[in-house]
């Protein structure tokens, strides 16, 4: 499926809206939007502090914008996080 939605997708991220940050929740996102504008890791996945899950951010080389993973917020109580949620916050802000 988002093969077929990605002319769309794609002409949001680099036309239409041009995000200076893309937030994904879930691995599938940010894999496929990695995969398809060459994403680069700025650093390792980083401990989201529940499970063994991580949240990752990576450079889209294709476009500059930054591309956050987050684990898919159905299942993942970010709002009970304030440390990695300013975690997250310092990596968009940061350049």
């Amino acid at each position: 499926m988002a093969e077929k939605c990605w002319s769309v997708h794609e002409a949001i991220i680099r036309e239409i809206v041009k995000p200076r940050v893309i937030i994904t929740h879930g691995s599938l996102p940010f894999d496929f939007i990695s995969y398809k504008l060459r994403g680069k890791p700025l650093e390792e996945p980083q401990e989201c502090k529940y499970a063994k899950w991580t949240w990752r951010c990576s450079r889209l080389e294709e476009t500059g914008q930054k591309l956050i993973g987050l684990p898919h917020l159905s299942i993942y109580p970010i709002n009970s996080r304030a440390d990695i949620v300013q975690e997250i916050v310092k990596q968009i802000q940061s350049d």
